[in-house]
């Protein structure tokens, strides 16, 4: 009797975000386990949109906790994480829709 599909994977929701548009995974807390970015979509209240860290607490994804990098900017395309000033903890980039700009979000956590 094969599996099915579903009987593969078990599903667990890190968290609930208005219009998620981005995310990149990364040790954003140096302490060797993944953490997940994710930047919000919110063309509606463009002022509410999120840029999002979810630390994972106990190492095996199971435990989440959710801090707010910026809020704002209508919405968050792209975030990725990257080490932009050689400093050794990630940073995030991120760009919108509706502005030209580029945002660098620098980590000053570490």
């Amino acid at each position: 009797n094969p599996l099915q599909a579903n009987e593969l994977w078990t599903e667990h929701v890190i968290a609930e975000v208005v219009g998620p548009m981005s995310l990149d995974v990364a040790d954003m807390d140096d302490d060797g386990d993944p953490d997940v970015v994710v930047g919000e979509h919110n063309y509606a209240e463009p002022e509410t949109a999120r840029l999002l860290i979810f630390q994972n607490l106990d190492g095996s994804g199971k435990l989440w906790k959710g801090y707010v990098v910026h809020t704002g900017d209508e919405h968050h395309d792209g975030a990725i994480t990257v080490d932009i000033d050689s400093d050794g903890d990630l940073d995030i980039i991120s760009i919108g829709w509706s502005h030209p700009r580029v945002l660098l979000y620098e980590n000053l956590a570490l």
